[in-house]
């Protein structure tokens, strides 16, 4: 065991899933009791999760008529007026153009703006760091994540014996 603690069959899988992003969004908590008092507090956190996942999209998607990447598109908004968080993600997919010397580009055909090679694993990162990471502060939680096509990031309670950490991307998949 390496001094790890073991995880017994009593652990359980509380799995709650989604549609957002263009793909099933499944939030996965390995739980050592799932009583209802833990189950209300993981679909407290789940849903604020969603939420915040269902918002980037409404901002990011290119699918989406009125979001503001379809709106910077269209020429209808420039990106200074965009939210806030469009500057922020342009930013990373510029640094990721030039550290990737393009082979990562948020540039489409035609020259508009396109992060969505970008956006998914951000997205997700951000809504398991604000809402789900918590989860671990709960007695009988063991472990914790999200996966969203691919995109997923993960984490266990210390010296749960499961071995999970970390944030893995589909392979080739940048963000």
């Amino acid at each position: 065991m390496n001094g790890k603690t073991a995880v017994t069959s009593a652990a359980q899988r509380v799995v709650r899933v989604t549609e957002s992003m263009g793909t099933a969004v499944s939030v996965h908590a390995i739980v050592s009791n799932a009583d209802e008092d833990l189950a209300a507090r993981i679909d407290t956190h789940t849903q604020a999760a969603f939420a915040q996942l269902r918002e980037v999209e409404r901002v990011f998607s290119p699918f989406i008529a009125e979001s503001d990447i379809s709106r910077m598109r269209d020429g209808k908004l420039r990106r200074e007026d965009t939210d806030a968080r469009v500057t922020q993600v342009y930013s990373a997919c510029t640094e990721a153009e030039r550290a990737t010397n393009g082979r990562f580009s948020a540039g489409w055909q035609g020259g508009w703006f396109d992060p969505t090679g970008y956006v998914k694993g951000w997205a997700v990162e951000e809504a398991f760091d604000a809402h789900l990471r918590g989860l671990l502060e709960f007695d009988g939680v063991l472990a914790v994540g999200v996966n969203a096509g691919g995109r997923h990031a993960a984490c266990d309670r210390a010296g749960s014996g499961l071995g999970v950490a970390g944030r893995r991307h589909a392979p080739g998949a940048p963000g």
